[in-house]
């Protein structure tokens, strides 16, 4: 049953919310007046097509909540053991729709989040919304199974194998996840004797990393050295006038020079 709808931000609705108890609940109220506003935000609730265009002007963001007593439901418990979820101890299940303006919208149940269809599933076994030439719930074909079950008397046969078989899944995804688990180790254990004997392979000695570096370092910049210990040689082949006045630039460039090869510093 429904016990409760909260609106936010829906078309003409700036916010709402409407307690509902057992029995029969009319909306009435003149065309336009915003009755099948309450019924697009339900059906947002339960997994129904977002539209941004359902987002009432100036708002960032629409939203959309429902709750309902879903006690001694099976059908319920079905679908939420299908989803991994629980019915909760108080039987309260709160559906809820986040739709924002900009961006993926998002589904909640009782604060969890799922996917849409989850809401859709759920929702087959909790309302059926009718229009003109509509019966939506007439063309699930979870209905209709429920139908056939209940008219050939086999329905808690049906229930009692839907059981048994939802334990049969969740054994057979554990199963599937120790199996994966089992082969990522066999993979990872591989792998890593692999680099084990690359590393062996390669004969790696302390301070070899050091010494690559600094060979990089020279062979990267090759062509400046060449030029400038070219240049200091040049100045002191020179006149012995010349050569006085190029020792400062000589010193320099080979100050230069050594920053990129260590082994010039004693030139200095």
């Amino acid at each position: 049953m429904l016990r409760e709808l909260h609106i936010r931000n829906i078309a003409l609705v700036e916010e709402v919310r409407a307690e509902f108890g057992p029995g029969l609940t009319a909306l009435t109220g003149e065309t336009g007046a915003g009755k099948s506003i309450v019924i697009d935000a339900l059906a947002l609730a339960l997994g129904a097509r977002s539209d941004p265009d359902l987002i009432r002007t100036g708002a960032a963001e629409a939203a959309v909540e429902a709750a309902f007593d879903v006690s001694g439901i099976p059908a319920v418990a079905a679908a939420l053991a299908e989803a991994g979820l629980t019915v909760p101890e108080d039987g309260l299940l709160i559906l809820r729709r986040l739709l924002p303006r900009e961006g993926k919208g998002r589904a909640y149940v009782n604060a969890q989040m799922v996917p849409a269809g989850t809401l859709r599933a759920l929702g087959e076994c909790l309302v059926d919304i009718h229009g003109q030439h509509q019966g939506r719930l007439l063309l699930s074909a979870r209905r209709q199974l429920e139908l056939l079950d209940a008219f050939g008397g086999t329905a808690e046969e049906a229930a009692a194998f839907r059981e048994q078989f939802l334990a049969w899944e969740n054994v057979r995804r554990e199963q599937a996840a120790l199996e994966g688990g089992a082969r990522e180790q066999a993979a990872r254990r591989d792998f890593l004797a692999f680099q084990v004997k690359e590393i062996d392979a390669a004969r790696l000695e302390a301070g070899e990393e050091e010494r690559l570096q600094a060979e990089r370092l020279i062979l990267a910049n090759a062509e400046r050295l060449f030029a400038l210990v070219e240049e200091a040689y040049g100045v002191l082949g020179g006149e012995e006038g010349a050569l006085l006045a190029g020792l400062k630039g000589a010193a320099g460039r080979l100050a230069e020079a050594a920053r990129f090869d260590p082994d010039l510093k004693p030139l200095q």
